[in-house]
């Protein structure tokens, strides 16, 4: 029987250490947001919404170190995946410090993003009943 569950995807992120996301084509991509918020490293092609918000730990085009946050590729070949794969691999296995850094600023960040936006919210809440648009 094939089903899905939310409980169990969201056990599956949890338990991950990296997520690939091979995508040929992907205009947002909620997948690597998800691995982000538990802290799994994601390793993705560079298209669309993966291209906005991943940025390759070895290779810092377009982004500061400390945005770096997961392991691009840019080809559609085999290798350009393996290579990228490989590449995290190698950081989980020889460098366990740097992984758990790159993991809790990866968690660090998006708890960040939603504790502005819990208040960006709540000051929009704030705002609008002053002004009788509650």
């Amino acid at each position: 029987m094939i089903m899905y569950s939310e409980r169990l995807a969201h056990m599956i992120y949890a338990a991950a250490d990296i997520v690939l996301v091979p995508s040929m084509f992907e205009p947002c991509g909620l997948t690597q947001m998800i691995a982000l918020r538990y802290g799994a490293v994601p390793v993705v092609r560079r298209t669309g919404g993966l291209a906005d918000t991943i940025f390759d730990v070895d290779n810092h085009k377009g982004s500061t170190p400390d945005e770096a946050n997961g392991f691009v590729f840019d080809g559609t070949d085999d290798n350009s995946l393996f290579s990228a794969l490989d590449r995290s691999i190698e950081m989980f296995q020889s460098k366990p410090t740097a992984w758990h850094e790159l993991s809790l600023r990866n968690m660090q960040v998006w708890m960040g993003a939603c504790q502005n936006e819990g208040r960006e919210t709540s000051e929009k809440r704030e705002q609008q009943s002053q002004n009788g648009c509650t």
